[in-house]
């Protein structure tokens, strides 16, 4: 039980930090956009 658990967290860490990385790309993505449009 307590191993599940600890898999767990560790699964939703790491989908937690993608997420994050996933959204600083996105928004960069989106600041080249609106710089290449001006």
């Amino acid at each position: 039980m307590i191993t599940t658990l600890k898999f767990y967290y560790s699964y939703a860490a790491k989908g937690l930090q993608q997420t994050e990385i996933f959204a600083i790309n996105i928004r960069s993505v989106m600041g080249m956009v609106i710089i290449s449009e001006n």
